[in-house]
């Protein structure tokens, strides 16, 4: 329990923290007006007040006579008073997360406010502590001691007081069921009216085919594209690993801690729909440690606590299967021992002890994936994180420097990497995971290394049924941005409307339009090319909320994307896309010189590409023909293209 004092209360019921209903839920049913309730508050105070005065005077008939009677009731009167606050304070120690203190001496008011789920029982021992400690107790020793009169009284002013406390419940008793869950909260302006949502848990059996459910944070949420372009996460994509034989049910939520995404319901939403069977991923720590944000904080004893608990313990009680993962690595760079240094180790350990003390399925993600970066290239790591700039994203048209959230490129390797760990460490979900794409059209083909290792890696696909087509052709548009996508680099996703010839029906305009700001199309391959520098206002939020006004191209022309690319066209954009890429990470030369090549056909390369044909040749991006042409003019084939993939890597 944490308790957070949240100063004068404003009579406005809006303004309290606020449990969300669940689905299913069923409201607390109590009368219909504040007014009521306040009859039925003071109506059940007096009531009991009359029956302990009663009881006090028949074993105490001089309760109400002499100076010590006189003492006894100031002392009583003067000792309920003061222990207002301390009865909201046995409230609150029942809460196992947040709990919000609010004071409005005018209108007398000094309560508590929790929001998250509690059972049944916890709930009756919340409301009934207080008035057990501070009145039932106290009255009962006076009974038995005459001589502690002013103790009989004192329990019987405390005990009368929390009429509101014992309405609750009778209320609870009347309506929850055995398994409900109640959810506290505070409406209008008496502190003592709570609402209670009811969420019958429902018996299920084993579904037809299981869910792996993942409650973690933005590393694995779902982004909507169209605000957040590029930035995905990894369980947006991890579904790409598995069969048809099991559902994935992403519901990673960006910006939440174990405890923020349990005090939002949302796991109890994965509790409710489970089935037998069913398997629950979990992933936190990357926000949990923010002291600064109190409702996502949770101290590391709290947070293992806390995931023993509930998100182990009651995945179990429905016939679940918990597995426990450690957050997502960072790419965070150090720079004295060259190499990418583990982070978010803070609640890591913390939740490898808890997998080593539960014997929870566990998936180390933070280990593995430091551990893959480590085996990569520096520069080809952080191509797949959410590094971007100005107008690559509308989300963020500023730019991003983000090495924890990932784009597509990034996201898949994790996902893959998580999805190569199950067969270790939960053996019995391997039986739905695919198996390593192999094409049936590749034997024996010059490529098939080449195009086995990518596509065990997940840097190519197939075009269905088991087949690769190697000798296929490549549209413009397909290579853009097969070469964008294995470097890392983004297109834009600010504007709308046409890009050349491409609109935003067409599935490469994002590419097109960022290939073209960044010189990565040569303007000879466009037809009719015209630019025109367009000053913008862009009116979508930035980090400090403030509008930002840029220099813009705006490009018409023709690019022909579905047009099969030539291999002196394929170099031209192998070999801007990699200057691009180290331009921006490595302080790249790009005025280097390389000597002129001999192909047999060179004097065919047209002369607005032999600049680029020479660099992508000399740095190894291309290779000629086994006859010694170069075949500038000839279609680029799938087959050709892998090849290219892997040399850019």
């Amino acid at each position: 329990m944490k308790l957070h004092y949240m100063g004068k209360f404003n009579l406005d019921p809006n303004t309290l923290p606020q449990a969300e209903h669940k689905p299913g839920a069923t409201e607390f049913k109590e009368a219909d007006s504040m007014k009521k309730l306040a009859v039925i508050a003071n109506a059940v105070s007096f009531v009991i007040f009359a029956v302990l005065a009663v009881s006090a005077y028949l074993r105490l008939p001089d309760i109400t006579r002499g100076k010590s009677s006189v003492i006894a009731w100031g002392a009583a009167l003067l000792g309920s008073l003061l222990i207002l606050f301390p009865h909201e304070l046995l409230h609150a120690v029942c809460f196992k997360n947040d709990v919000y203190l609010y004071t409005n001496f005018k209108q007398g008011m000094l309560f508590v406010v929790g929001t998250e789920p509690m059972s049944k029982g916890r709930f009756i021992f919340m409301s009934m502590l207080p008035n057990i400690i501070f009145g039932i107790i106290p009255y009962a020793l006076g009974m038995i001691f005459p001589q502690l009169k002013a103790l009989t009284l004192f329990g019987m002013l405390c005990t009368s007081m929390g009429a509101g406390d014992y309405y609750n419940v009778f209320n609870a008793l009347r309506q929850v069921p055995k398994n409900g869950k109640i959810t506290v909260q505070v409406k209008g302006d008496n502190p003592n009216v709570t609402e209670i949502d009811i969420e019958q848990l429902p018996t299920r059996e084993k579904a037809e085919k299981p869910t792996i459910y993942i409650a973690g944070d933005s590393t694995a949420q779902t982004y909507n594209y169209t605000k957040v372009y590029p930035q995905t996460g990894w369980g947006q994509v991890f579904a790409d690993y598995f069969n048809d034989d099991i559902i994935i049910e992403n519901r990673a939520m960006g910006g939440r801690s174990s405890k923020s995404y349990d005090n939002d319901g949302r796991l109890d939403r994965i509790l409710t729909e489970m089935h037998p069977g069913d398997y629950v991923f979990i992933q936190f720590g990357i926000n949990d440690g923010a002291e600064n944000k109190p409702e996502r904080y949770i101290s590391v004893e709290d947070y293992k606590k806390l995931i023993t608990d509930k998100y182990i313990g009651e995945v179990e009680k429905r016939g679940g299967t918990p597995v426990l993962m450690t957050a997502n690595a960072a790419a965070w760079w150090d720079e004295e021992n060259n190499c990418f240094m583990e982070s978010r180790k803070d609640y890591a350990d913390p939740t490898r002890e808890i997998a080593e003390e539960t014997g929870c399925k566990f998936i180390d993600e933070n280990k593995i994936v430091t551990d893959a970066w480590n085996s990569m290239d520096k520069d080809d790591v952080l191509s797949g994180y959410f590094v971007c700039e100005p107008l690559e994203s509308k989300a963020y048209p500023s730019g991003t420097n983000d090495t924890t959230h990932m784009k597509a490129k990034g996201a898949k390797r994790v996902a893959k990497l998580i999805a190569d760990a199950i067969p270790e460490n939960v053996p019995e979900l391997a039986k739905y995971l695919k198996g390593d794409e192999t094409f049936t059209d590749i034997q024996g083909h010059w490529a098939e290394n080449v195009i086995k290792t990518l596509a065990e890696s997940d840097k190519i696909s197939g075009v269905g049924d088991g087949k690769f087509n190697p000798d296929g052709t490549v549209t413009r548009a397909e290579f853009l941005k097969m070469a964008m996508d294995s470097l890392g680099i983004v297109g834009h996703a600010y504007r709308d409307g046409e890009c050349l010839d491409a609109t935003n029906d067409d599935w490469y305009c994002y590419y097109l339009q960022g290939a073209l700001d960044k010189d990565i199309i040569p303007e000879e391959m466009i037809e009719n090319c015209n630019v025109t520098k367009v000053t913008k206002t862009l009116a979508e939020a930035t980090d400090d909320k403030k509008a930002v006004t840029t220099d813009v191209n705006v490009y018409t022309g023709k690019f022909d994307g579905d047009k099969p690319i030539t291999r002196e066209e394929m170099a031209a954009i192998a070999v801007r896309c990699k200057n691009y890429k180290m331009r921006r990470l490595t302080d790249w030369d790009n005025e280097r010189r390389y000597p002129i090549f001999s192909f047999k056909d060179s004097d065919e390369i047209d002369e607005k590409y032999i600049s680029d044909v020479v660099k992508a040749y000399n740095l190894n991006y291309i290779d000629g023909m086994e006859d010694g042409r170069f075949a500038p003019k000839e279609n680029l084939t799938r087959a050709q293209a892998a090849v290219v993939m892997n040399n850019l890597k």
